[in-house]
């Protein structure tokens, strides 16, 4: 399983996948109750390489930095910080049903967490 992700340093990394679990449930409830927002920018659309994948960070950022280590850049206006890591963001929709289209869908994504990491996911989730 893939546990580091990005193109350059910092690399956005997992200690394991207790960790990457873990991080991943705090993801999906933080989405649900508005503390984060998951965005696809088109920036190729203004010259530039491609898009680009972002977590934005609305509350909960302690929590975020301390599960998102050395990935969480400073945010503007009422965006408290956000995350840059398409790679990371493509591999949720790959692996774990994520849709940047729909309303997120905790009960779908849950269903792709194998079951030895449920634990984690749902520990996540609640915090």
């Amino acid at each position: 399983m893939l546990l580091t992700f990005g193109a350059r340093r910092p690399y956005l990394e997992f200690d394991d996948n207790k960790h990457f679990f873990r991080a991943l449930g705090f993801l999906v409830r933080s989405q649900e109750i508005g503390a984060c927002r998951f965005v696809l920018e088109n920036n190729q659309n203004q010259g530039a390489w491609g898009h680009e994948c972002r977590i934005q960070i609305f509350s909960r950022l302690e929590e975020f930095q301390e599960l998102f280590r050395g990935r969480v850049s400073a945010g503007v206006g009422n965006c408290l910080g956000r995350i840059n890591c398409n790679q990371y963001l493509e591999y949720l929709a790959g692996n774990h049903n994520f849709n940047f289209q729909i309303e997120i869908n905790n009960r779908l994504i849950r269903s792709s967490v194998p079951l030895a990491h449920l634990e984690d996911y749902d520990l996540g989730y609640n915090e």
